[in-house]
């Protein structure tokens, strides 16, 4: 039997460490998420070799991206397997998502769901699109829309932006789900405001076509601004043909050869006419008919039939 003169001192003692621990993680996670990696890792570490699980987590983080340290997979999965096996969700998530990338590991379908399903089932937002991304694609497991659609709703919920986003597209083309313009929409809205240019894009469509929501140019064109900003060819390609026109926007030329520029350096071909049929004209561009044939040209290889015909009526 333990005298109880050494019982308070030790419990003083494991007190003290256990505050020391907490400390070493709030300064070095207060140092992780300012970004200053380099000042994070000693302290991250220090915690995590103490047994801190959340410590643990970061420190296999910063070894998975070589965030203030070189990176080495191995560390990264030796402390993510550590803190995973505490419950921790996090680390659980980055396990799949090792698994399903083969970092440092042969790619494993079987292990990847494994822990993404352990992940969701503590209510890990990220893991629950990871899940439902491995039922859409039947990824280690027999496809299963029913189920996808289960885990995005969970993942959307709680607001990941990439889920609200298949949600949306799914009520859109009626994939596993009733058909429904108007949740389309609310899924989009929701994704888009996050800043999910895919969403962004379809939300825009429906709006200039008057999909499930009173139609709305102007609403549409705001859309595509903020999509074709983030590189989305087919919101470049149609905010060219809106200032092209004119339609919810002032018609500029200049930027819509601008717009289907952009679109067409991403091989589509539809900007490649659009922006060929600039230059032939010159609209918006110098009249340049070597231009002109060149984007002809492209857009004829990938497959537009009016383009071949305009090369043909080139001088």
């Amino acid at each position: 039997m333990i005298p109880k003169r050494f019982i308070l001192p030790c419990m003083a003692f494991l007190l003290c460490a256990s505050f020391a621990w907490a400390d070493d993680y709030s300064t070095g996670k207060e140092f992780f998420n300012n970004g200053q990696y380099t000042q994070a890792f000693p302290y991250i570490e220090k915690a995590a070799k103490r047994g801190h699980t959340e410590a643990k987590t970061v420190l296999g983080i910063m070894y998975l991206y070589a965030y203030g340290v070189k990176k080495n997979n191995e560390m990264a999965i030796n402390f993510l397997r550590s803190a995973a096996k505490k419950n921790d969700s996090t680390a659980q998530l980055y396990l799949g998502i090792i698994h399903i990338e083969g970092r440092s590991t042969p790619k494993n379908d079987h292990m990847a769901l494994h822990w993404f399903r352990k992940s969701a089932q503590l209510n890990n937002a990220y893991a629950q699109y990871y899940l439902g991304e491995m039922y859409w694609q039947g990824k280690g497991i027999r496809q299963d829309i029913k189920k996808a659609v289960f885990w995005y709703l969970k993942a959307a919920m709680q607001g990941e932006m990439r889920a609200q986003y298949y949600l949306g597209w799914m009520y859109f083309e009626g994939r596993g789900v009733e058909k429904d313009y108007e949740k389309a929409i609310e899924w989009y809205k929701k994704s888009a405001a996050q800043g999910d240019a895919r969403a962004q894009t379809n939300l825009a469509a429906m709006y200039r076509e008057g999909i499930g929501v009173k139609r709305d140019s102007m609403e549409a064109a705001k859309w595509f601004q903020k999509a074709a900003a983030q590189g989305q060819l087919a919101a470049q390609y149609n905010l060219g043909v809106m200032y092209e026109t004119g339609e919810g926007i002032k018609q500029d030329y200049e930027k819509a050869a601008h717009w289907f520029e952009k679109s067409a350096r991403q091989d589509n071909r539809f900007a490649q006419f659009k922006l060929a049929m600039l230059y032939e004209r010159g609209l918006g561009v110098p009249s340049d008919l070597k231009q002109a044939r060149f984007w002809y040209e492209r857009a004829s290889f990938l497959g537009h039939e009016e383009a071949k015909s305009k090369l043909d009526q080139l001088p």
